[in-house]
């Protein structure tokens, strides 16, 4: 129980003269500011050196000291996400966490209306959220999230009849007034075929995102990925897994638009992971270093706690840091789950490149820490559970 008690001890009103102080600032998402959040500094054994507040402008000076860690505290509506991160002794470090618990406000309706056809459920997927309904037409609210850059929204009706998909329709709908009307005059029965060349045999997931949404789409072959005709997508994701649920590797492929075929080739991921997770129980992680991809993160969860640790790949050993319950933060119990995962992106070379690129943690589970990239490929070589 020590490390509850040491923001007591260790934390308080910084002295009139600070000393060194790193800088950072942190965002909400991509670019919202995350103002009046704690940022704390400490040590790699979790004792603490420093607790601020970040400013109007998202932005904190903590006190500093070599080999220093940062950690912001995003408080969310079902979670509490720490970022932790070394601290940089010059430059500004920007982290961006998740997005803040969106309010459910409704900026429009959708009205919808179908031919007939033999279906005894319908899903109507609007890339943030999808609603089950039974019969058609129908109507119902749009909500503020659902819009992407402009007034219209991307629609995929989806009809089903004992579970198998009878039919579906793909569309941009204008909304107008606050008002959007879909009429679909024909329903499609075969999404579209695109061919994957998959040499090393993983298991494919395939996404399509329109205007910053993204949308799901039937399951993969080994061999065939499925898109939806109609659906505008600007951008799509192949996610291939190799490995086992112990010890996997991961490739996304960022593509532009929606691709005739997808290729996926064995030196496309990384090498398969061999290190081993050890937690002692209280609050400290080791490891044998990756060192292998741009970064190396350790993703753990434990209640509505959700910690993901950024580090060097020659990083073998963290701590949590010293939080109390004053905080919202306790301590790791049996639900404790890890992940430990090397990440290389497309455009950084090196742990120097993510510092001055950001941090993203923009997503409580399978965030890409490196920065999304438009095109390329983020690989990732994971470790789960720890002894």
């Amino acid at each position: 129980m020590r490390w509850l008690y040491a923001v007591a001890m260790l934390v308080g009103c910084r002295s009139s003269d600070p000393g060194p102080t790193t800088q950072l600032v942190a965002y909400a998402g991509d670019t919202a500011i995350e103002a009046g959040t704690t940022v704390v500094s400490h040590r790699a054994d979790g004792s603490i050196i420093d607790q601020q507040t970040t400013d109007g402008a998202g932005r904190a000076a903590v006190g500093f000291e070599a080999g220093a860690y940062v950690t912001v505290i995003y408080t969310r509506a079902s979670t509490i996400q720490l970022v932790t991160a070394p601290a940089l002794a010059t430059g500004t470090l920007a982290i961006h966490g998740p997005e803040p618990t969106r309010a459910s406000i409704i900026a429009g309706t959708l009205v919808l209306t179908a031919v007939p056809i033999v279906a005894d459920a319908y899903s109507i997927d609007l890339g943030c959220i999808t609603l089950p309904v039974t019969t058609l037409p129908m109507y119902t609210g749009i909500n503020a999230y659902c819009f992407g850059h402009d007034s219209n929204i991307d629609v995929i009706v989806r009809a089903t009849n004992a579970g198998v998909l009878a039919g579906y329709f793909a569309t941009r709908v204008p909304v107008d007034n606050e008002v959007g009307m879909l009429d679909i005059p024909a329903w499609s029965t075969v999404p579209l075929e695109i061919p994957v060349q998959n040499d090393p045999g993983a298991s494919v997931t395939f996404t399509e995102v329109a205007d910053t949404l993204a949308y799901s789409t039937p399951a993969a072959t080994a061999d065939t990925v499925f898109a939806w005709d109609g659906l505008r997508a600007d951008a799509t994701r192949v996610r291939a897994t190799l490995g086992t649920a112990a010890a996997s590797q991961i490739t996304t492929q960022y593509l532009a638009g929606v691709p005739t075929s997808v290729t996926l080739s064995a030196d496309e991921f990384l090498p398969a992971p061999t290190t081993s997770l050890t937690y002692d129980g209280a609050s400290g992680f080791a490891w044998t270093a990756l060192g292998i991809g741009d970064v190396t993160n350790l993703h753990a969860t434990w209640g509505t706690i959700v910690w993901d640790a950024v580090l060097d790949p020659s990083t073998a050993a963290i701590a949590l840091p010293q939080l109390g319950a004053e905080l919202g933060v306790t301590a790791p119990g049996s639900d404790l789950a890890t992940n430990l995962r090397a990440i290389d992106g497309p455009d950084t070379t090196g742990f120097t490149d993510v510092q001055a690129a950001g941090i993203y943690v923009e997503a409580t589970a399978a965030a890409s820490i490196v920065p999304p990239p438009a095109t390329g490929d983020v690989r990732e070589a994971t470790v789960t559970g720890f002894h």
